[in-house]
Formats: C-alpha cells, sequence, structure tokens
C-alpha cells in the first residue's frame, strides 16, 4: 500500500530539481555569464583576477602571434601587440613616432632610430630599429622581449613622472643652475647672441624649427674647422655611435626635405635624424641626452653601451647631413648640439630669447 507513495515522492523530487535555476548548477561561479552567441565564459568581474596563478607570460603570448624575418631579424606588427593587449599604444605614421605603456612605463620610438627611450632616459636599440612595413610599425623581437621582462625598479616610472613635473616648472635661473654642471664641447669657446643659432629658430627650407644650439666660427668666439675637435659634455652612456655613416647625394636629400614639408610645423623626427648627418648621442645624468650632429668624423673607439667622462674626445666638427656635406665641401662646417631633459624639448618653455640666453651662458659663458 506504501508503492503510490513513493512513485508520488520520486515524481515530486525529479520536478524539482528540474526547475532549479540554471545558475545553481555547478561549472559557471556567480561571477561569470555565458555568451549565448559564441558559447564562450566571459569573467565579468576583475580581469586583471582572471587566469590568477596560470597567466601566460607576455613573451611566450608575443612569441604566438604572427611575425617576420627583416634583414634576419624577427619582427612584430605593433596592431597585433595592442589587439592582443599585451601593451597600450599610440602612433602616427607621418611622424614616425610610436609611444608605448607597458606595466607603468613608458616607451618611445622612432621609425629606422637605433634608439629607443624608457621613461625619459634613452637606451641602444642593439638588434634592429622599429620599422614601417606593411602599412604598420613593426617592431624588434629583442626590444619586446626586454619590455615584458619585469622591471628592476618599480619606482623608475613614478620618478620620470616626478622629474618631468619639476623640470617644466623650473624658471629660467632654475634651469641654469639645473644644467651647470655641463662644460663646453668645443675648447675655448663661448656663446654669442644669434637668434637664428638658438632652439626654436625657424628652419624654413624643411618648414621646421630648429631644435639644437648652433656652434659657428663667429658665434663661440674661436675658429671651427673640420680638424676641431669636439668633447663630451659631462660623463654619461653612449647610446649611438654612427660610425658607418654613408653620406647622403643631393637629390637623395632634396627627396627627404620634400617628404618633410607636411608635419603642421615641425619635422618628423624619422626624416630630421636622417639631415643630422653623422652623430653621437650620449645619455648624461640628471636626465640629459645630448646629440653631437653633423660630425665629420667619430673617435673609433667609441663603443655604444660605454661609459665616457667629461672631457674626453667625441669627433671633429663637420657639415655631414647638411646640403655642403651632401656637396663634399668645406663649407657650413659647424657642431649642432641637441639637449633634451627625461625625453622632452624643454626649450619650449622659454619663448622669450632673453630666458634661452640666460640658459646657455650659464652652460657655457658668454662672448661679447
Amino acid at each position: 500500500m506504501k508503492r503510490p507513495s513513493i512513485y508520488v515522492a520520486a515524481v515530486l523530487l525529479t520536478i524539482i530539481l528540474v526547475l532549479l535555476p540554471p545558475n545553481n548548477y555547478a561549472g559557471l561561479t556567480s561571477n561569470q555569464t555565458t555568451n549565448k552567441s559564441t558559447d564562450k565564459v566571459e569573467d565579468s568581474g576583475d580581469s586583471s583576477k582572471k587566469n590568477e596563478g596560470t597567466s601566460i607570460p607576455a613573451i611566450q603570448q608575443m612569441k604566438s602571434l604572427p611575425s617576420k624575418k627583416i634583414s634576419g631579424i624577427s619582427y612584430y606588427p605593433l596592431m597585433n601587440l595592442v589587439q592582443s593587449k599585451l601593451i597600450q599604444a599610440k602612433s602616427r605614421e607621418i611622424d614616425g613616432i610610436v609611444e608605448l605603456t607597458v606595466n607603468q612605463d613608458n616607451y618611445q620610438l622612432v621609425r629606422n632610430v637605433p634608439v629607443y627611450m624608457r621613461n625619459g632616459i634613452y637606451h641602444p636599440l642593439t638588434a634592429g630599429n622599429m620599422r614601417w612595413e606593411d602599412k604598420d610599425f613593426w617592431l624588434p623581437e629583442s626590444f619586446l622581449e626586454g619590455v615584458f621582462q619585469p622591471s628592476s625598479d618599480s619606482s623608475d616610472a613614478k620618478s620620470y613622472a616626478k622629474n618631468k613635473e619639476k623640470i617644466s616648472k623650473m624658471s629660467a635661473d632654475e634651469m641654469a643652475e639645473y644644467l651647470s654642471f655641463v662644460q663646453t664641447p668645443i675648447k675655448g669657446s663661448k656663446m654669442k647672441k644669434n637668434d637664428s643659432s638658438l632652439p626654436g629658430a625657424a628652419r624654413t627650407y624643411r618648414k621646421g624649427i630648429h631644435e639644437g644650439v648652433d656652434f659657428y666660427t663667429p658665434t663661440i668666439g674661436v675658429p671651427v674647422t673640420k680638424n676641431t675637435p669636439v668633447y663630451s659634455l659631462a660623463e654619461g652612456t653612449i647610446v649611438r655611435v654612427d660610425h658607418d655613416y654613408k653620406e647622403m647625394t643631393t637629390p637623395e636629400r632634396e627627396k627627404i626635405l620634400a617628404q618633410a614639408t607636411h608635419n603642421n610645423g615641425q619635422t618628423p623626427q624619422d626624416l630630421l635624424d636622417r639631415v643630422r648627418g653623422r652623430t653621437v648621442w650620449i645619455q648624461h645624468s640628471n636626465g640629459l641626452l645630448a646629440r653631437y650632429i653633423h660630425l665629420s668624423r667619430i673617435e673609433p673607439k667609441l663603443r655604444v653601451g660605454e661609459k665616457i667622462k667629461a672631457g674626453d674626445y667625441i669627433g671633429n666638427v663637420g657639415n655631414s647631413g647638411t646640403s655642403d656635406g651632401a656637396k663634399g665641401n668645406n663649407e657650413g662646417v659647424h657642431l649642432h648640439l641637441d639637449l633634451f631633459l627625461y625625453g622632452e624639448w624643454f626649450w619650449k618653455q622659454y619663448p622669450n630669447l632673453d630666458e634661452k640666453y640666460k640658459i646657455l651662458f650659464r652652460m657655457f659663458g658668454q662672448y661679447h
């Protein structure tokens, strides 16, 4: 007589199980939802905790992306790196510049230039420069491997931001004091007022502006020829040496200048690099990068990555990269010296010429 009761109970239990809400089933946690169109599980919680403890290393993820060999070096396209969320990036093809953010560190690369900037400090690209191929920027594998390694100094990015802010608020007097540790790159030279040699002066032939300071015979008080030595401003690390520089022909240079006239008042950095000629870049202390430009000769013993002392011989003054250099003559010989602080062209905060002169006279002395 008890069997009907057992059957009724079994039927009721089955109905209850069937009618239970599906999100109570094992296999989906309360912070996950199902994408019905793809049947893939998406985490609606904190994405930084997704796959915690089992995440794939960034370098391994990078190497799973499409790549190609260029001159024997593996390169990865910027678009794929961004889409894979390995990096954040800003870029413009016309400028030839890419800015990256990875793990709070900030990087900048310029197309075909063998250096990169990390948190305001410049370093050499030892195996491959960033390139423009197939309508995208391509980054060398060795550079990316370094980017994805854990930072050795977690405070580096914070220090970079702090230094940039401090420098941006300096008066001309404060900047002159900040840079007073440097010495003149040409022995016996001092600076004379000459507006066209200043940072910010117009360069109409390329529809841009002058980024550095020029050391010509009439403006520094000593004669300048291709035999005039150039010396390091201060101690530092060599990040670029153009030992293999080859002078352009006049048609090659004119073609570059024609390309450089369509960028809203400043020459794209990758094209400007071509007309700088034979150069040496040294990362000095206090965030100061100095570019010694238009050299006719470079000391053969200089090597990328090596230390250099204040007053060490770098090379000779010249006219490489200029119209006279392309002609192969001895005209227009001078040293062009670029100065950047933590990657910034700091001269732009001093639109007044007297402020610029105050800084330069404090650094190099005044020639009357």
